[in-house]
């Protein structure tokens, strides 16, 4: 191999959806399976961004309404990082999907993916392929190599 002048042949051999189809035909039933779930995790954020997308192209107050902003002024405006956050404690603490050795006894989540649910003092967790689930309340949570998500 000839870096950097072979780079791009290499990139593009790894990441070109022709070259990921024919490794994925290749390779078989659990390729396709990571495939689809990997696609699926991406048409899932694309349609997430669509509907908070602001219409540039059109007047912010008027055409924008969806954006609301609190009629309190003690009250801040929240992006989506910025968001009132929960930490959940497990116990026993399960095992990381990134590595074996190492258990996770917290994790952090959005108040709003709690919709209204109670925070337990703490939360069992059931391994699942390739990470671990846990439930709180009505919400059911998943981490994984594609990260936290509710389900």
């Amino acid at each position: 191999w000839r870096i950097p002048a072979m780079n791009r042949e290499l990139v593009e051999r790894a990441t070109h959806p022709d070259a990921l189809a024919e490794i994925t035909e290749e390779l078989g039933d659990d390729w396709q399976a990571h495939a689809v779930n990997t696609e699926g995790g991406y048409i899932a954020d694309r349609q997430t961004a669509r509907g908070h997308i602001l219409q540039r192209n059109k007047s912010f107050y008027e055409d924008n309404r969806e954006v609301i902003f609190p009629s309190n002024s003690e009250e801040r405006i929240r992006t989506r990082l910025g968001d009132d956050q929960v930490e959940v404690t497990f116990d026993p603490p399960p095992t990381s999907p990134f590595a074996p050795e190492i258990s996770i006894d917290r994790l952090v989540l959005p108040l709003r993916w709690l919709g209204g649910n109670e925070i337990p003092e703490s939360v069992a967790a059931a391994a699942i392929d390739g990470g671990f689930a846990f439930r709180i309340g009505s919400r059911q949570f998943h981490y994984d190599r594609l990260g936290l998500r509710r389900v």
